[in-house]
């Protein structure tokens, strides 16, 4: 097995991983928008301004994970192309 077959690899284990936390980070956003919903139904401003920033977080972590798999998915093109 050449390098760039263990490398390609490699990266698309990567990318499987990548892929899992994106679903994962969006699933935590669902929930904790749901739960910022409830909390200010219920009048828990505090606790829905918390959770707008929980939200915010998780964004900044998913455009991450966006720009990461971008990142992924380029190298694996270029080493495709290198085949």
């Amino acid at each position: 097995m050449s390098h760039i077959e263990k490398i390609t690899g490699e990266l698309r284990a990567l990318a499987a991983g990548v892929e899992r936390a994106q679903a994962l980070a969006s699933a935590a956003d669902d929930q904790a928008q749901e739960v910022a919903l409830r909390a200010a139904g219920a009048g828990f401003a505090a606790v829905a301004a918390g959770l707008t920033r929980v939200r915010d977080g998780i964004s900044a972590v998913r455009g991450g994970l966006g720009s990461l798999a971008t990142t992924i998915a380029e190298a694996r093109q270029l080493g495709s192309a290198g085949n």
